[in-house]
């Protein structure tokens, strides 16, 4: 069994390993980088360190969230720092069996497989995919 931690990114259900997941936290004000790619939001002060902000939606090809109190930020550790995703919520955590994983044809690069999960898909992202959008 692998333990994922469920979040939805514009109404689609996604997924991260619980492995590299460190906390959620609120997805307070932020300072833009002049010149970043469009998949950096900006930076973040979490704890007297700081966050790099990434807005996957575009990546995944989904609209672009609403500047909202709402939003949140998965934290996850990379070999640059720690990392802050954008997230519209978080769901749970939800067992899967690795035999259970598809692959579908028309998923965004971002996306290693999807497991079947309560009538519709769970998308897992893959995490070094995720950290070399950064790199």
């Amino acid at each position: 069994m692998k333990q994922l931690c469920s979040f939805y990114i514009a109404d689609e259900l996604f997924a991260l390993d619980l492995e590299h997941v460190l906390r959620v936290v609120p997805a307070t004000s932020f300072t833009s980088v002049p010149l970043a790619s469009e998949v950096v939001a900006g930076l973040f002060n979490w704890r007297n360190q700081i966050v790099l902000m990434l807005n996957i939606h575009s990546a995944l090809g989904l609209p672009n969230p609403n500047d909202s109190a709402d939003n949140l930020l998965l934290l996850i550790e990379s070999p640059r720092g720690l990392l802050g995703i954008i997230v519209d919520a978080v769901d749970d955590v939800v067992n899967v069996s690795e035999h259970s994983a598809q692959t579908l044809a028309a998923l965004p690069s971002l996306v290693a497989c999807a497991y079947p999960v309560n009538q519709r898909f769970l998308m897992l992202l893959d995490y070094q995919q995720l950290v070399q959008l950064v790199e």
